[in-house]
């Protein structure tokens, strides 16, 4: 049986996805990735990803009261990252893959 990742080998492969987080406290943040696969040569691949992302604070990182005391002065963690990398295919049952974030 073939597999379900065969075909997407063989051929350029992208993605994209994207979402508008809207707060009253902390205003309006476009989050998105990216990424793509690139094949080079029979088992042999680039990919490459980027995205920026947004963690709010949470309820209890704001308002927490008795040992732990929240800080209402935390403001969101903000992110951009990225991470190339090559993946070698052996045959139909191993894969080396290297990559490089940050």
């Amino acid at each position: 049986m073939a597999s379900p990742c065969a075909d997407v080998r063989r051929s350029q492969f992208s993605e994209r996805r994207g979402a508008v987080e809207q707060n009253e406290q902390y205003g309006e943040f476009l989050s998105y990735q990216a990424g793509l696969a690139l094949p080079l040569a029979a088992g042999t691949q680039l990919t490459a990803s980027a995205g920026r992302v947004i963690k709010e604070p949470t309820f209890f990182e704001v308002f927490a009261c008795g040992v732990a005391t929240g800080n209402p002065e935390l403001d969101p963690e903000r992110a951009l990252a990225w991470e190339a990398g090559i993946e070698q295919a052996s045959g139909s049952m191993a894969r080396l893959t290297a990559v490089w974030f940050d």
